[in-house]
């Protein structure tokens, strides 16, 4: 009995040991550098969970996959403030032609834009609505800037008349 005590001991000793030692070994070993090619770039890479962070020049900065980057930027976009929408103006046309709506958006508020809904409504030649449609398009607008839209439309034959207007905005705080 005692040698059997024994072998149970020294081998949950062993096991035991063999853990504490590959811990040990995990903390010391967890990260490795990685030189970029490129001068003064390198890269440091947890190996337990797979982030990396770039250092260049003295500065390092975490490096966002950017599937992980979107589904953060998502969780941060809400519906913009009533009074923000003010600070949205943009000028826009409908080509008859080549079937597409196009403008300009700028964003004069302190969001950053990353989506908004243009609601286009096409008249015919006596006034009345031929159509009225909602476009959601997904562009980001940096805070006091202009950017370019655009999108295709169906149903506006020939050189239609037309209003719009910004029917939904949202993004996040800069």
């Amino acid at each position: 009995m005692n040698t059997q005590k024994a072998v149970v001991i020294t081998t949950i000793s062993l096991i035991l040991g063999g853990l504490v030692g590959y811990w040990f070994y995990l903390a010391a070993h967890r990260y490795t550098l990685i030189n970029a090619g490129s001068p003064g770039v390198a890269y440091q890479i947890d190996r337990k969970t797979g982030r990396t962070w770039m250092i260049r020049g003295g500065v390092k900065r975490e490096q966002i996959d950017p599937e992980q980057e979107k589904l953060i930027n998502e969780s941060l976009t809400q519906r913009l403030p009533v009074e923000a929408w003010a600070k949205v103006t943009g000028n826009a046309a409908l080509s008859g032609y080549s079937g597409t709506f196009s403008g300009r958006l700028y964003n004069g508020t302190e969001w950053i834009i990353t989506r908004f809904v243009i609601e286009v409504k096409c008249m015919e030649a006596d006034g009345s609505e031929r159509w009225t449609r909602a476009f959601r398009v997904d562009q980001e607008i940096p805070p006091l800037t202009t950017e370019p839209f655009s999108f295709a439309v169906t149903g506006q034959q020939g050189d239609p008349k037309f209003e719009w207007s910004i029917s939904d905005l949202f993004g996040r705080p800069e």
